[in-house]
């Protein structure tokens, strides 16, 4: 059955990658195998075929009958084709989608939408939406309610950059497509109670009324992790928390998933075996513990995923037949993936189940190989006349303990404790083995003491799970009861937490790497279970050389052997980012994005956006001028990325985040040059010139005193003109500043991109960086205009995603990374090609 699941999961990712489009391909292998069944049905190895051609066919089909239309809704295209509309009045039912979160001051919720009002008109419009609303007033919103929202309509959900699977990715893969904001406290209005019978409905409930309890009993400084562990919100979890999570190899604990379903079901099979013996009572019991804490939970999708394995695996017990994780782990893919095939490229789904295959294939073979380490050890002479002779020292020490007058109980437990410790460890390292690749891919990290700092969490962490059961049922009866269990969180929460610090403290121990290729991927999974195939065979040194082959192959294949030259400018909301690469792979980078609150664009949009595509080293960093929406995101880049020298304005403004980012250039050795008018930049084919400010006091206005660039990249000119507004855009363009793209001033307000510099300037394309509606400043209608007037495509982040550029058929052709996912945005400028200067072939 494994080689059942593992084909018709492979013949879904080919047709999920593209390589068996449509139905004839995959129809055609189907009756190809059937055909070899019948013509060789003697022969074990035909059937055999047969059946793993049929699987792979099936699964290739399944995906291409689910995706034959274009991405989105009717909602989000006509909100498309309307990008002028404001103000949306949405009326639908809410969704349980697992995206519900209520915190102060903010809650949001899912609606699948059935009537819009825009424009004082009401349409007929289906799709779904994710609603977040301001300050609410009035009740919680439940599943299967019909409600109605005013408020302002985006299709942007998130960073949309090249090769990053972001937040709108995530969002659009669940089916939702825009985005609702609601700034009015009576902007969400119930038009009806819910549907009682339904299960979703009562999910919502139980959460809410959960989620209250627990502001109730819980104390403060544990209440943010309690909420994530026990309900999924990591709302009022802080950045600097999370991120300790992550590099110790821990976040797992703060989303409600399968190894939470894992902890409770041990502890219950523990706990019944003490009981009853009976495997039928056993597993009725472990059946009512996973659909009692499913529901709790809210019905998410990484609870019931991990629900269904449980209940296939116990199914075996309720049927009298012997159990078989192999099996369960395969019939629950190929059952969930049937429901549902994009839960392929779900990451969640992927490290729920290459967890599991990790632990089935892997943890005898560590523990052989823990054996095997032990034997090396010479072992010592033994006291009381016990002759070791070449005994290794943990057999040694196991015989002197074993010669000692312990009870015949003690001696039997001491073994059952020992044996338990030992797989306890081989299970800490093997359930990450096969899922490495996708957290590397995921998270951008490779935890190193991952398996020392779940040795210590993952007992705590269970016993935070049932004092959080047992504070919610507590508050069934009394809220004295219930505040005792609540408060004992406060230690276990601490300790958790201290772990993960003291496991993330050390840099070497979370080495930040970039995505792995497909093949770097394909190497690692066939040297991992080659190794696991012949760990224990007596030849296994040769055996094992084809591993050692894959090893070496991964590492060589893990970035791509060329990159070509590429120029971003990244979407990172309201602010500024762009990234160069030449054809001999110098990069520069200018500007990184804001930083306010919570919210580092460095952190969360640039960092990810250079590791996915294999940017490890920054030549340059170039820094237009100190506002907070450009410097704000170099602080963690500077910290965290290999930067040979960074490069700022002349003047040097009394601005504290310049300040602590020329004192972290300082730390990491980072060259700090001051660039003016008339001089340039050459590394290699990196070439660059600064067309303003001049030497001297030019200017007191920080935008105005911005660092103009022209960079000379692949045979055309890009001018970044950082936020100059009229009066530095007057003396620019009394200069030669011709460009064939313009990133426009000042993310398109009205105090720049004045006639007379775009006159001089004269671009063939030209990019705003901007955050639209959720930005400080909107994109003027009035500078749109004038680009119109002058024949100038106009290329915008908030609707297009990242801009790109790339070298195409001897010329430089523009996309946006919206448009290149099919996502529905307002319709792109004119897309000729932007044809190289003469002269210029860098």
């Amino acid at each position: 059955m494994a080689w059942v699941a593992v084909a018709f999961v492979a013949g879904m990712g080919a047709a999920g990658a593209g390589a068996i489009p449509g139905w004839r391909i995959p129809l055609g292998a189907t009756f190809g195998g059937l055909a070899v069944a019948w013509l060789f049905s003697d022969r074990f190895a035909s059937r055999y075929i047969s059946v793993l051609t049929t699987s792979f066919a099936a699964g290739a089909l399944l995906w291409n009958a689910r995706h034959t239309g274009d991405i989105g809704d009717p909602l989000s295209r006509y909100a498309a084709a309307h990008p002028q509309q404001e103000e949306w009045t949405l009326e639908g039912v809410v969704r349980l989608a697992g995206l519900e979160d209520s915190q102060p001051g903010r809650r949001q919720f899912v609606l699948d939408v059935d009537v819009t009002i825009a424009g004082g008109q009401t349409r007929a419009l289906r799709g779904s939406t994710v609603v977040y609303q301001f300050k609410p007033d009035g009740d919680p919103v439940y599943a299967t309610q019909r409600i109605r929202a005013t408020g302002t309509l985006a299709l942007a959900m998130g960073r949309v950059n090249p090769g990053v699977k972001g937040y709108e990715s995530y969002l659009r893969s669940k089916d939702i497509h825009s985005a609702l904001t609601v700034r009015e406290r009576d902007g969400v209005e119930a038009l009806s109670s819910g549907c009682r019978w339904s299960p979703a409905y009562w999910a919502s409930v139980i959460r809410r009324i959960q989620a209250d309890r627990m502001d109730r009993f819980v104390p403060p400084h544990a209440l943010g992790f309690a909420n994530a562990l026990w309900l999924g919100y990591r709302g009022r979890i802080p950045e600097t928390e999370y991120q300790s999570f992550v590099e110790s190899g821990t976040v797992h604990l703060l989303s409600v998933s399968g190894i939470h379903m894992a902890m409770l079901f041990w502890t219950v099979s523990m706990l019944g075996g003490l009981f009853t013996r009976s495997r039928r009572k056993q597993a009725l019991i472990g059946l009512a513990t996973i659909v009692l804490f499913t529901l709790m939970t809210g019905l998410r999708a990484g609870t019931l995923r991990a629900a269904l394995m449980i209940a296939v695996y116990l199914l075996a017990d309720l049927l009298n037949r012997d159990r078989d994780a192999r099996t369960a782990l395969a019939v629950s893919a190929i059952l969930l993936l049937g429901w549902d095939p994009r839960l392929l490229y779900d990451t969640g789904f992927q490290l729920s189940f290459l967890s599991v295959a990790s632990l089935l294939l892997f943890t005898e073979p560590i523990v052989t190989v823990g054996q095997r380490a032990a034997g090396w050890l010479q072992g010592p002479r033994m006291p009381f006349g016990i002759d070791s002779g070449r005994m290794t020292g943990g057999r040694a020490i196991v015989a002197y303990l074993r010669a000692l007058p312990w009870p015949d109980t003690w001696r039997w437990n001491a073994q059952g404790l020992w044996r338990r410790a030992r797989d306890l460890v081989a299970a800490s390292i093997a359930v990450q083995i096969l899922a490495w690749p996708v957290v590397i891919d995921s998270f951008h990290v490779a935890p190193l003491v991952a398996p020392l700092a779940n040795l210590f969490v993952i007992p705590l962490a269970t016993a935070a799970l049932w004092l959080c059961l047992i504070t919610q049922a507590a508050g069934l009866f009394s809220e004295g009861i219930a505040q005792i269990f609540g408060h004992a969180l406060g230690p276990i929460v601490w300790s958790i937490q201290a772990v993960a610090h003291w496991a993330a403290r050390p840099s070497w121990a979370h080495p930040m790497l970039t995505t792995p290729t497909m093949a770097a991927m394909a190497c690692y999974w066939g040297a991992a279970l080659l190794w696991a195939a012949h760990i224990e065979t007596p030849s296994r040194w040769k055996r094992l050389a084809p591993a050692a082959a894959l090893s070496v192959a991964c590492l060589a294949c893990w970035t791509p052997w060329r990159q070509d030259p590429v120029a971003v400018f990244l979407d990172v909301g309201h602010g500024d980012c762009t990234f160069v690469r030449w054809a001999d792979g110098r990069t520069l980078l200018v500007d990184g994005g804001d930083r306010i609150g919570g919210q580092d664009h460095g952190r969360n949009t640039v960092a990810p956006f250079l590791w996915c595509n294999h940017a490890t080293r920054l030549d340059c960093i170039a820094l237009s001028h100190p506002d907070r929406d450009h410097i704000g995101g170099l602080l963690y880049l500077i910290e965290r990325f290999d930067v040979g020298m960074l490069i700022l304005g002349p003047h040097a403004p009394d601005r504290p985040l310049e300040h602590e980012l020329i004192q972290a250039c300082n730390r990491k050795n980072v060259i700090v040059r001051r660039m003016r008018a008339g001089e340039k930049l050459v590394l290699g084919a990196m070439q660059a010139e600064a067309l303003h400010p001049p030497d001297g006091d030019f200017s007191s206005d920080v935008n105005d005193a911005s660092l103009v660039l022209r960079l000379y990249w692949n045979g055309i000119r890009i001018l970044l003109p950082g936020d100059i507004e009229t009066p530095a855009e007057a003396r620019l363009a009394r200069e030669d500043c011709a460009a064939d793209v313009l990133k426009v001033p000042h993310h398109g307000s009205r105090t720049s991109s004045s006639s007379a510099l775009l006159q001089a300037i004269r671009p063939a394309a030209a990019v705003i960086s901007t955050g639209g509606e959720h930005g400080r400043e909107h994109v003027d209608p009035g500078v749109v205009e004038n680009y119109r007037r002058a024949g100038i495509p106009l290329w915008r982040t908030d609707w297009h995603g990242g801009i790109v550029l790339r070298a195409q058929n001897g010329a430089v052709q523009a996309s946006g990374e919206r448009i290149r996912r099919g996502y529905p945005c307002p319709s792109a400028p004119d897309n000729a090609p932007l044809h190289p200067t003469p002269g210029k072939r860098n």
